[in-house]
């Protein structure tokens, strides 16, 4: 994809240098949006079929369920409900029937594919953890581990922009309080 594409896909601008030379540096959203999230989930697309292969072999001997295991599906299954609740929440924002119908401006579609993309991949997650439990003497596989370190590290950047923009809205606020709070003493 080019530039151009991927900004009309965001509906940001994707790259601009003069994010990183600011007093506080910051990526662009539309690079936070695609970049950071395909690259941890590549990996994992990447990944997955040696994972999903124990699990197409005939004779697997099934192992108990681990208090362990349970928790990891329980987690990958919230994060799932997680990313059916985005996709529902920009669904919502965009045909909602209160909705001013003569605007015609709509989410860009990156807020429709990654919900779809980390339900997708959730499942994937689900399966491979299976895989793993199946596979003999396999305690945990570095490759997950890997997906979940890449994820977290990628994630943080977006982290620090929406907490920046908490921060921004809290000063704002802070701002307007204390102008009304002046024109009430005097």
């Amino acid at each position: 994809m080019t530039a151009e594409a991927l900004e009309k896909y965001c509906g940001s601008i994707f790259w601009n240098s003069s994010f990183l030379q600011r007093e506080d540096p910051d990526l662009p959203v539309c690079v936070e949006q695609t970049v950071l999230v395909w690259a941890p989930l590549g990996f994992l697309w990447l990944c997955a079929p040696w994972h999903i292969a124990v699990l197409c072999r005939k004779a697997t001997p099934t192992k108990h369920l681990s208090k362990l295991y349970l928790c990891k599906q329980i987690v990958v299954g919230l994060l799932f409900l997680t990313a059916i609740a985005g996709l529902a929440v920009t669904l919502g924002e965009d045909y909602d029937p209160t909705r001013n119908t003569t605007a015609t401006e709509k989410n860009p579609w990156v807020f429709y594919a990654n919900p779809i993309l980390f339900a997708v991949s959730w499942i994937l997650l689900t399966l491979c953890q299976e895989g793993v439990r199946r596979r003999e003497g396999a305690v945990d596989s570095a490759t997950l581990f890997l997906f979940w370190l890449i994820l977290v590290v990628c994630d943080v950047f977006t982290f620090q922009t929406l907490l920046r923009e908490a921060l921004r809205m809290v000063q704002r606020e802070g701002g307007r309080a204390e102008g009304k709070e002046g024109k009430r003493k005097q």
